[in-house]
């Protein structure tokens, strides 16, 4: 069955809340402290945590289902602080994009951020803006064919270590 893609609704937060977790893990999991990975999972990704940015994205939260299971998933919330000078006052946030590791390569990431693209043109906002793990190449790279640019560096703090972000816009 094909990845068919739908917006998000509030009922959908608790699988949003777990559906993350195995390909956040995945991917960061063998560069971090489980004791690190433990605090950002139990404290980010709670149906609450969730909940409230998908009532804040107003639409702006796609999944990507296949047999009735989230596959994927882009959350893009308006009005958030900027992590940079240089990012257009009214550009709008990719918060989350997350895909299970078995559609890498398939082509659904780049259908999906390309309704992402799509939703924020409609909005007329003059940008989308994310920001990247710097130890992200995969992610990193995957962006710049999308035509997003970094422009900066931004602190996160996860767990008790502060590590860096690129930050990365696409003109819209």
């Amino acid at each position: 069955m094909a990845v068919e893609f739908r917006t998000a609704v509030e009922s959908d937060a608790p699988e949003l809340a777990t559906f993350p977790i195995e390909v956040f893990s995945e991917t960061f999991g063998p560069h971090n402290t489980a004791a690190n990975m433990r605090q950002y999972l139990s404290t980010s990704l709670t149906p609450e945590v969730i909940r409230t940015q998908l009532q804040r994205s107003a639409g702006g939260t796609l999944l990507g289902i296949e047999d009735a299971i989230i596959k994927a998933y882009a959350m893009v919330l308006p009005d958030e602080p900027h992590a940079h000078d240089d990012l257009p006052a009214d550009s709008l946030f990719l918060q989350r994009f997350y895909l299970d590791s078995d559609l890498h390569g398939s082509g659904v990431a780049a259908r999906l951020l390309e309704q992402v693209i799509d939703h924020v043109n409609l909005s007329g906002s003059n940008g989308l803006w994310l920001t990247v793990w710097e130890h992200n190449p995969r992610a990193i790279r995957f962006y710049e064919k999308f035509g997003f640019t970094t422009i900066g560096a931004c602190p996160f703090q996860f767990g008790d270590e502060l590590q860096s972000d690129l930050v990365m816009l696409r003109p819209c």
